[in-house]
């Protein structure tokens, strides 16, 4: 499976590791080869092999799905700091994902930002919902109803 990018990366998220780590999650529909994370907080030194780390790999086969998932985790040493991460294959470049990026926690918890919601759908409403709570600044965004479900928007 290869998708418009070129990448093989088909899902790509990140979830809340411990109570300073993320968890970055990357699935593809063939075995990656040398599956690795990039991540900086300078979006120009990204992919230095000094902010390479390589991810754990296993592979998921049920009546519905066959596909590999790795996953890697971060752990930013500097408080309320965008982040900016790339995943893929080490061996082939153009299997990379598209730069994404995340901030890391504040220094306290009075202030995190949290949005919520579910049910949206896909429809063009939805995406300026979503659009519109981005520009909270939001740490967190919370998403229930179909979306989050096992087999999702088939």
């Amino acid at each position: 499976m290869v998708h418009s990018s070129g990448s093989p990366i088909c899902h790509l998220y990140v979830t809340v590791g411990t109570s300073d780590s993320f968890i970055v999650h990357f699935h593809s529909g063939t075995k990656l080869e040398k599956p690795v994370l990039f991540v900086s907080d300078q979006i120009t030194m990204l992919l230095s092999p000094n902010n390479q780390f390589n991810a754990t790999e296993f592979h998921l086969t049920t009546k519905e799905l066959d596909r590999w998932i790795d996953y890697a985790i971060i752990t930013p040493s500097m408080p309320d700091t965008m982040y900016y991460f790339v995943v893929g294959d080490l061996n082939s470049p153009a299997s990379y994902s598209t730069v994404r990026s995340i901030r890391s926690f504040p220094p306290t918890p009075e202030t995190l930002k949290f949005i919520s919601g579910g049910g949206w759908g896909l429809t063009p409403a939805a995406s300026e919902l979503a659009l519109m709570a981005a520009t909270e600044n939001p740490h967190f965004i919370i998403i229930g109803g179909d979306l989050a479900c096992d087999h999702g928007m088939k």
